[in-house]
């Protein structure tokens, strides 16, 4: 798949998401699953409502929310999806709607097309604020990033939701160094911004539940550029040639976080 038509069906992608959105904004279902996050009839609506979408592109989708997709990881190329990454933040403006809700409630769909299990083009849509973030893995300067919301520009920042309580992320939130400090619950978009972001280094510590490709999928795409580095909870390496993501995410850029994941991954 080249470019134009990776970024065609992100838009396409995009557009319907936000539409349908819309429609389930009075009806707020939420039930939880088998490992205890939550999810929302909004979620599994998305869901079925891109796969069949992405049938009409002959793109096989793998989604969080269907798990009979899985074995699409062996796959020589498929997308996958994460139709409302920051679900809790999403549950908030449902609830809601009247309130102006900071940053920290900015909820994301996230999408990622994956050729021979590399991280080939990556989407990431703020249906807060309208941002879409296209990224191809080959280039910074053929990556579109439109309707730009959440420019930070602390010289090192660390991005954390606040219901991750694990050890490094207290000790990085108890560093006077650590200036810009930034909360977001689409674990997705905080990974983007860390790389995106115009910071000398930044890193970001993910261990309140379960992670997904889904859910690092953009990031990893950035990353072929950016010179971030991304691992799992035991310090290995993210790739894109597993649906689950072992114990926890640690990422990072910049010579300030440098050896974050032997340094400190093993004290948590």
């Amino acid at each position: 798949m080249n470019r134009a038509e990776a970024f065609s069906f992100f838009d396409a992608v995009a557009s319907e998401a936000s539409k349908e959105l819309k429609r389930f904004a009075k009806d707020l279902q939420i039930t939880q699953k088998a490992d205890k996050t939550l999810v929302t009839a909004c979620d599994i609506h998305l869901s079925k409502h891109i796969a069949t979408l992405a049938q009409e592109w002959n793109i096989p989708l793998l989604s969080e929310e269907d798990e009979e997709g899985y074995t699409l990881i062996t796959k020589p190329l498929f997308a996958v999806l994460d139709p409302i990454d920051g679900t809790l933040a999403y549950i908030e403006h449902a609830k809601h709607p009247e309130r102006k809700l900071g940053p920290e409630f900015d909820y994301t769909l996230l999408l990622t097309i994956v050729e021979k299990s590399k991280p080939r083009f990556g989407l990431c849509y703020n249906f807060v604020t309208g941002e879409r973030m296209k990224l191809d893995s080959r280039s910074k300067i053929h990556s579109i990033i439109e309707n730009v919301k959440r420019l930070y520009k602390s010289k090192i920042a660390f991005y954390y939701e606040n219901r991750t309580d694990d050890s490094l992320s207290r000790r990085l939130l108890a560093d006077t160094k650590i200036k810009g400090r930034y909360q977001a619950m689409s674990l997705g978009q905080r990974l983007l911004l860390m790389q995106l972001n115009p910071h000398e280094s930044a890193a970001v510590s993910h261990f309140a539940q379960r992670s997904g490709l889904w859910d690092v999928g953009p990031a990893l795409v950035a990353a072929s550029w950016s010179g971030a580095k991304l691992f799992d909870g035991k310090g290995n390496p993210l790739t894109a040639n597993k649906v689950f993501i072992d114990g926890g995410i640690v990422a990072y850029k910049g010579s300030y976080f440098e050896g974050i994941e032997k340094k400190l991954l093993g004290k948590l």
